[in-house]
């Protein structure tokens, strides 16, 4: 994606003519928005959803949610200003619908992630090579750095700033290989694969 302050690229022509005119309109005087006819039963069809997401999800993601109804009026509340309306329809409600679901089902599934240990955090050299040799359990370091592609030179420096990494030199038939494992109680059970490498 390009951007905004590169000098090959440039934003499209854009008329906001129609748009300047509605904030013009929504801020000369103070005015009150109404729900048309139309836009009742979808208001009333919200405030069930609103109930059902209380009943059904856990108690600290419900939470989040419980602003539902305010916050759909609110989005339709800008597409009636835009046309220079103080009557909510039933277009502009249901197109406000869809936008605040979306942010609902976004809180719900970054909470969801949270509890199952999941992170967002960008995954990092060291998962990379943490994670190979837990899935292994001990290896030589040339498979290391291909299994978690990585360079040789950043392989080391990684190497060498993680605590959980013990590097052992084994004969493996030909010239000595550098084997890795990982330490700690909940790696030993691994261990006996070092041996195996090295009497291969």
């Amino acid at each position: 994606m390009p951007m905004l302050d590169d000098d090959t690229f440039s934003l499209p022509a854009l008329d906001v003519e129609d748009l300047a005119q509605a904030y013009a309109w929504a801020t000369a005087r103070r005015g009150t928005m109404t729900l048309g006819l139309d836009s009742k039963p979808l208001r009333r069809l919200v405030r069930r959803y609103v109930r059902i997401l209380n009943a059904t999800l856990p108690e600290h993601q419900a939470v989040f949610i419980q602003r539902t109804e305010e916050q759909t009026l609110r989005v339709a509340v800008c597409l009636a200003a835009a046309e220079c309306s103080t009557t909510i329809t039933h277009a502009m409600l249901s197109a406000a619908l869809p936008f605040v679901r979306h942010s609902v089902r976004s809180v719900t599934a970054l909470v969801a992630a949270t509890e199952d240990g999941k992170s967002c955090r960008p995954v990092t050299a060291a998962d990379k090579v943490r994670a190979v040799i837990r899935r292994e359990g001990a290896i030589k370091k040339g498979d290391l750095m291909r299994a978690a592609k990585i360079p040789a030179a950043q392989l080391d420096a990684v190497l060498s700033d993680m605590g959980d990494v013990t590097t052992e030199r084994h004969r493996t038939g030909g010239r000595p290989a550098t084997v890795l494992s990982l330490t700690g109680p909940e790696h030993r059970e691994e261990r006996p694969n070092v041996v195996s490498l090295a009497e291969k």
